[in-house]
């Protein structure tokens, strides 16, 4: 699309091109997507809806590199003007889409910014502002963590006090102006791998500024966290090796396929194409999992809704869990999200065929037959994820009952539709949905008014919009400088009334 500015100073609209279609101008589109949203059009009104469900915090996305001398908790952004940003938003000058709040005074502007200068000059770090960081996408408990923000200043300050270290010897500010410095704690918390990937980082208003100060994790799985200590090591001894002398050679490695040779650059890519290609699929795996386990679980605790859902299941599966503790969710959760982190995610690199191992552990496959089953068990019990053949039990009853109850397809339509906007069809598990899992409480007021508005819709009930308004009164700047005539607004008129 391109607009450009006509010689009345006004936008000139110009066109969306497709090869496949003829060219619509923007007036065209703005037009089909009022009468899309009048007339019901249940794809558009969706996509709007999951814009509307999804909240806005301010924050940035830049390029992480570990420093050393970063204490931990800490990270250090070097470019002054998003670091004013995180100060005003901290200090509600700005809101969460980091615009100007208008009612804001100039004594409380004046103050914000003696707070931010204060806690760089004299290292007072009650006026610091504080930020989320986390792993995108975010998996598993401490692959989020709350931060201090500081700016160059005070890191240049803790360089010269704590190490000795000028800033400008050490680093040129200018050139890592969009990167955001991380400590090796952090990048350990996130199990980033030092190769400059993105990270988001998020900043709260002042409400949310004391919340964030109070933050702790808690009740960190032991797996989870021998787990992340093992990826410390494995980073970090690789420093031993770097101080070892080495010999350098030169290897030539072949570019086109080779069936017999599987060290090729062609097979290294089609390896990384498939891993690619199968996280988004394995990450949603990993959220659907959670979902089943808190519905399974209120379905346990409620008599009534056991007798109607579970009751049967457990009369055929003998070893079926008829209790499930948080403790034991959380361990089947960290299972599945390593699971999907080391032949998924660290596939795209290390592991020949990519990730294509993997197909059996996504949740529709773990239980299609006892092969199948008896396979994926096995693996989840031996090293390296060495869990109780209890647990592992627990796991592939919850999955198959997920599976043969349809509750499995229930929940991806249910985050299908609530969170991309699909279209899907109602299930008769889509009200527990709502009411029992997380991902349903976020959707809450959107889900409520969908299934009143079916309500209404079923009894024959419709309405006309009698409080009529000129198009003309309400319609983008930009379409107003085009005028109107007759037939555009009696058009726009039939479409309210229609509606």
């Amino acid at each position: 699309a391109c607009i450009g500015v006509g010689s009345n100073g006004r936008p000139n609209f110009g066109f969306l091109i497709s090869k496949l279609k003829l060219r619509q101008s923007l007036f065209d589109r703005y037009i089909r997507a009022v009468h899309g949203m009048l007339y019901s059009n249940d794809a558009m009104n969706m996509s709007l809806s999951s814009v509307l469900l999804k909240p806005r915090i301010y924050g940035i996305n830049a390029k992480q590199m570990t420093d050393i001398h970063i204490p931990p908790n800490v990270i250090v952004m070097l470019d002054d003007e998003k670091y004013w940003r995180f100060v005003e938003v901290a200090n509600n000058i700005r809101d969460n889409e980091g615009k100007l709040i208008e009612n804001v005074s100039s004594e409380e502007k004046a103050k914000a910014y003696c707070h931010g200068l204060l806690s760089t000059l004299v290292k007072d770090d009650s006026d610091v502002p504080y930020a989320i960081i986390a792993r995108n996408p975010y998996l598993w408990q401490t692959g989020m963590d709350v931060v201090q923000v500081w700016d160059k200043d005070r890191f240049a300050a803790h360089l010269l006090e704590h190490h000795n270290i000028v800033m400008e010897d050490y680093l040129s500010v200018h050139h890592n102006r969009n990167v955001i410095l991380i400590s090796t704690m952090s990048c350990t918390k996130m199990h980033a791998d030092n190769d400059g990937d993105l990270m988001p980082a998020f900043c709260l208003n002042k409400e949310g500024q004391a919340l964030l100060r109070e933050f702790k994790h808690e009740n960190v799985d032991i797996h989870e966290a021998a787990w992340t200590l093992d990826f410390y090591k494995g980073e970090f001894d690789t420093n031993a090796k770097l101080d070892q002398p080495h010999v350098y050679k030169l290897f030539e490695t072949q570019v086109t396929y080779d069936s017999v040779n599987k060290k090729t650059y062609a097979e290294f890519l089609n390896n990384a194409s498939i891993a690619k290609n199968n996280i988004g699929s394995a990450t949603n795996d990993i959220w659907t999992l959670s979902a089943v386990m808190e519905l399974y679980k209120a379905l346990l605790d409620d008599d009534n809704l056991y007798s109607t859902y579970l009751a049967t299941y457990h009369s055929k599966i003998k070893t079926a869990p008829r209790s499930l503790s948080k403790a034991e969710m959380k361990k089947i959760g960290y299972l599945y999200t390593r699971l999907v982190e080391d032949k998924v995610i660290n596939a795209i690199k290390h592991m020949e065929g990519g990730s294509s191992s993997f197909d059996i552990y996504f949740l529709a496959n773990m239980t299609k037959n006892d092969q199948n089953a008896e396979k994926v068990a096995n693996s989840l019990i031996a090293a390296p994820f060495n869990m109780d053949a209890k647990l592992v039990g627990i796991l592939m009853d919850i999955v198959r009952w997920a599976n043969t109850s349809g509750v499995l397809k229930a929940i991806k339509g249910f985050i299908s539709k609530y969170n991309k906007g699909a279209i899907k069809e109602e299930t008769p598990y889509d009200a527990l949905i709502q009411k029992y899992t997380y991902v349903g409480s976020l959707v809450e007021p959107m889900f409520k008014c969908v299934n009143e508005i079916a309500a209404i819709r079923a009894t024959g009930w419709s309405y006309v919009y009698a409080n009529y308004q000129p198009w003309s009164s309400f319609a983008p700047v930009e379409v107003k400088s085009l005028g109107f005539d007759d037939d555009i607004e009696a058009l726009f008129k039939e479409m309210l009334m229609k509606a």
